[in-house]
């Protein structure tokens, strides 16, 4: 990330709290406000709060037990840490999405950008790859990380666990975890058109496919569909997924 760069002498740098000065060092200035909730959990005066950001909440020990197939006997499981839905879910992901922006001005900075001044990318044509970009890396991960819970939890072999028992208001860590940064992806977009400079005609397109998808995750989170919804992003992100590659393709200039 680049070193901020305020005022000086010469006049070369925008001014403080302009906002050139904050487009040109939002990843800093974000990375400073990370680095104090992170200092917030050494004193014991703050670590409460600091938590409540950083690590996911109400979270709860289970000891249920089970039968064993074909016999009477009970098969005692390990305790089983769980978690549930609340209010602070909110500070998780609006720490998470301050981490987003973080990851994609380093995505910008040391891949993207190198890229487009190596082929000489047109105006239009780096105004695409930096917006595929950024989805190529966030369907890839999503894909791979929603696929890898459902073969552990074996719902596409048994799929009636998407209905079964509902209200599903008990999840895993995996899970919870996965539909939190799910919503503060699609809120971090938000804050990028500004720090991109999108252009008036690009942002209405882009403001219906941020708050369309982010209001859908986030409707499935509270009402405890959270199986379901991973089910269909996987499968979403599996049809998605190709496009953005094809868009972000770094095809050189023809002169």
């Amino acid at each position: 990330m680049q070193r901020l760069r305020g005022r000086n002498t010469k006049g070369d740098g925008p001014p403080v709290f302009s906002h050139e000065f904050i487009i040109q060092n939002h990843a800093d200035i974000i990375s400073c406000i990370c680095m104090v909730i992170f200092l917030g959990l050494i004193p014991q005066a703050t670590n409460k709060t600091a938590s409540s950001f950083i690590f996911v909440q109400y979270n709860f020990t289970s000891n249920d037990t089970a039968p064993r197939t074909g016999s009477a006997r009970v098969e005692h499981r390990d305790p089983l840490t769980l978690y549930h839905h609340g209010v602070l879910d909110a500070l998780n992901v609006l720490f998470y999405t301050m981490v987003w922006i973080i990851i994609h001005a380093l995505l910008q900075e040391y891949i993207w950008e190198r890229t487009v001044k190596r082929l000489h990318l047109s105006k239009v044509k780096t105004s695409k790859y930096y917006d595929s970009g950024c989805l190529v890396v966030f369907y890839f991960v999503s894909l791979v990380w929603g696929l890898d819970y459902l073969v552990k939890e074996n719902l596409l072999l048994n799929p009636a666990q998407l209905w079964v028992g509902y209200p599903h208001d008990q999840m895993k860590l995996s899970i919870k975890f996965y539909m939190l940064n799910q919503m503060a992806f699609w809120l971090h977009c938000y804050p990028e058109l500004y720090f991109m400079k999108a252009k008036k005609e690009e942002i209405y397109s882009k403001l219906v496919l941020y708050t369309s998808s982010f209001l859908i995750i986030a409707g499935a989170y509270i009402l405890q569909l959270q199986r379901l919804a991973l089910v269909l992003l996987v499968l979403h992100y599996g049809v998605e997924f190709p496009l953005p590659c094809i868009s972000s393709a770094p095809l050189p200039r023809q002169d």
